[in-house]
């Protein structure tokens, strides 16, 4: 996370496991039915540019669902 200005932030996250799963960041190292084990790497999970200004607030990029919070 980088505050570029007072209104300005950059938000960046990254996680592991598979680039095709979204819903799952967890790795499975050994597989004991007999399955391959994952490779480790990182994957964007989230980023964002956000610019906040009084009562409103906008951003762009890939974000958590915040409607309901």
């Amino acid at each position: 996370m980088a505050r570029a200005s007072p209104s300005l932030l950059l938000i960046g996250r990254l996680r592991t496991g598979s680039l095709l799963s979204q819903q799952s960041p967890h790795l499975t190292f050994v597989d004991f039915s007999g399955g391959s084990a994952d490779p480790l790497r990182g994957v964007p999970d989230r980023f964002l540019l956000q610019h906040a200004a009084g009562p409103f607030e906008s951003w762009i990029g890939r974000n958590e669902f915040s409607f309901w919070t």
